[in-house]
């Protein structure tokens, strides 16, 4: 059986109005900043139809051993909270990408550290992937905004369009509020538009090699270190 991959894409090689009518915007917690060492500890992935939250996905995940200190004071999770999960990583896992088939596109913000999360934590566990899911990174999206913010972290861009988040750094609400900023950010006036469009959405230019570089540098930081 053809095992599936997990896929990032540009925003200009999509229909741009069919990832408006139906995504998923997804998030994680993790123990660290390492993709190939360190584990997840929660995900959350919200299903957009039409602009509304239709459908919710969100579990920790006992991982079998402590939540660092640190990880702790940014995120709420502890021990205890992974401990009374009854459910074990490969049912978590599978019910996930199981979330995903509801729609076409997956979204995230720094999505290359999630992408590169959850791959490597789907290969520990011995998950694998029942389709390509594809990814596309909010962030890149932000990039192409043509204001003057002080960063593009994702607690700055929701500042700009007045949305605010319950909790920063737990997956459900980061989810919840990137799903709300890809929203906002896609139908800005002040969003960056050249003559050639693709994929019915009109982008900016990029140099490969510079995109490429971005992918490298951001497989390296989770958003709340986005500057």
């Amino acid at each position: 059986m053809k095992k599936g991959k997990l896929i990032l894409k540009r925003f200009n090689e999509v229909p741009i109005n069919k990832v408006k009518e139906r995504f998923i915007a997804f998030d994680t917690e993790t123990t660290g900043l390492d993709v190939c060492e360190h584990k997840i500890i929660q995900v959350s992935a919200i299903l957009f139809e039409n602009g509304r939250k239709t459908k919710y996905y969100t579990s920790c995940l006992n991982i079998g051993e402590e939540v660092p200190s640190k990880i702790t004071e940014i995120t709420g999770i502890t021990t205890k909270d992974l401990e009374m999960v009854e459910e074990d990583e490969t049912f978590i896992y599978r019910r996930l990408l199981n979330f995903f088939r509801l729609a076409p596109y997956v979204l995230a913000y720094n999505a290359p550290f999630d992408i590169g999360m959850l791959e490597n934590n789907l290969r520990r566990v011995g998950v694998p992937c029942f389709d390509d899911i594809t990814f596309l990174d909010v962030l890149e999206l932000t990039r192409q905004l043509n204001v003057n913010l002080e960063n593009r972290k994702m607690e700055t861009i929701a500042k700009y369009y007045g949305l605010t988040n319950k909790q920063l750094h737990v997956a459900d609400d980061d989810a919840r509020l990137c799903g709300e900023v890809f929203l906002k950010v896609i139908d800005d006036t002040n969003l960056v538009e050249e003559k050639e469009s693709v994929g019915g959405f009109q982008f900016e230019n990029q140099d490969e090699h510079e995109w490429q570089d971005i992918l490298i540098d951001a497989r390296m930081f989770s958003n709340r270190f986005i500057f």
